[in-house]
């Protein structure tokens, strides 16, 4: 009997164990519809490279911690927006 040598320890081996609840993935029509957006809109920004996502070969995935990037990144604070008056 030959024992195999032990391997080597990763980061990910070391890591917290992951759960089923940040591997949720949605695909483009799921993440639109939480997002209150339109499919295209959506597929156009994953396109252009403006959005987080996954990609598995040709298909395109969101977790969840990337339609709170999106949705977070659409965030507007009253405090410095407003209407510019004329000089």
């Amino acid at each position: 009997m030959t024992s195999e040598p032990a391997r080597p320890q990763t980061e990910t081996d070391q890591s917290m164990p992951i759960t089923d609840e940040d591997i949720e993935h949605f695909n483009i029509a799921q993440a639109a519809k939480k997002l209150g957006i339109g499919k295209r809109t959506l597929a156009g920004r994953v396109a252009a490279m403006e959005v987080p996502h996954t990609r598995q070969g040709r298909m395109v995935f969101f977790r969840r911690d990337h339609l709170l990037a999106i949705s977070r990144a659409g965030d507007v604070d009253p405090a410095t927006r407003g209407r510019r008056r004329a000089a």
